[in-house]
């Protein structure tokens, strides 16, 4: 592994913002050449789907005329549909993912944060947020949340990546800054919803809420205990993002690795996890003390997710609540 270009890691202000507030915007890291390949691989998704409900007799027009930020919009205008929940990790966009999640340049950012020996969960998303649908709004959370609680306390580094100009009118992320230092607060499992919620009297007091508007081509770090949010999009095109999570090896990991000394296994530590989040697949993305193990291809990060299985328990933390609660 090469050594990172210091023009290319972390500035000590950097770092330090990054650990005082919680998250910190990187400018300019993607090309546009960067992004196009998931944009591609995204416009393919969305025409097979319109093809799909036209099929069924649910979709009268394609809508090919409208572009990337458009034509899901339309789609979703007529079928009536949740831009989320017809996205839901669409497997065949993955392999397009891959060159984001092991970008060289992203990484050498990271490694002034997380160290030289890197892992990639294979929780990542794609977010689609439509115009006008409050189905796509996200609570307030903590990533850590999703997590098994072993690992609240140590650095699992969350990236948003937006495929578009993010502004406030379009939902970009919220964050409460210097919240990240309180730990780990109340979660309410909705019922019937995927995701998790801090009742507004958990919340942080202490700092107002940010807005964070991120352009194309840049990402927002932040850490896993760093509670932040998206609202509704008040724009006529689709807002679309991308967030994927990056750990220490340090960490509790299912990643097929040799473990070195001083890393957390169930074998050191018998309160230990097998992983932070067993489910989803971990997987080397960067080192210099094991190359070898480092998921270099897509075809290698494609049989990782298969072989990875299904049924993956984890530690049951939060209460559900009815969603009208």
């Amino acid at each position: 592994m090469k050594t990172p270009n210091p023009k290319e890691s972390l500035t000590a202000e950097q770092i330090q913002q990054f650990h005082e507030i919680g998250y910190l915007v990187l400018d300019d890291i993607f090309s546009d050449e960067d992004l196009q390949t998931v944009i591609d691989g995204i416009n393919g998704e969305v025409d097979g789907f319109a093809r799909k409900r036209q099929a069924e007799g649910k979709l009268e027009n394609l809508y090919e005329d409208y572009g990337f930020e458009q034509r899901l919009a339309k789609i979703v205008e007529e079928t009536g549909e949740s831009a989320v929940q017809i996205w839901d990790n669409r497997e065949s966009t993955f392999p397009a993912f891959f060159s984001l999640l092991t970008h060289e340049r992203f990484l050498n950012r990271l490694e002034s944060l997380l160290g030289e020996e890197i892992i990639c969960s294979s929780i990542f998303r794609l977010r689609p947020k439509a115009p006008n649908q409050g189905q796509t709004n996200m609570p307030w959370h903590q990533d850590s949340a999703y997590f098994e609680p072993f690992c609240d306390s140590n650095l699992i580094l969350s990236a948003w990546v937006p495929l578009v100009d993010t502004t406030e009118e379009n939902g970009c992320l919220w964050f409460l800054p210097k919240s990240h230092k309180s730990g780990v607060v109340t979660h309410n499992n909705l019922e019937g919803k995927p995701f998790l919620r801090i009742l507004q009297e958990n919340l942080p007091k202490h700092e107002r809420p940010i807005c964070v508007p991120v352009k194309k081509g840049s990402a927002v770090i932040f850490t896993n205990r760093t509670p932040h949010c998206s609202f509704e999009n008040h724009t006529d095109q689709v807002r679309w993002a991308f967030d994927f999570r990056y750990q220490s090896t340090q960490l509790p990991t299912n990643a097929k690795i040799t473990r070195l000394e001083n890393e957390i296994t169930p074998e050191t530590d018998p309160h230990a996890p097998i992983s932070c989040r067993p489910p989803d697949p971990d997987f080397l993305v960067r080192s210099k003390k094991r190359t070898h193990e480092v998921i270099t291809t897509v075809e290698a990060f494609m049989r990782l997710r298969e072989e990875h299985g299904t049924g993956w328990k984890m530690t049951k933390r939060w209460e559900k609540v009815a969603s009208g609660a």
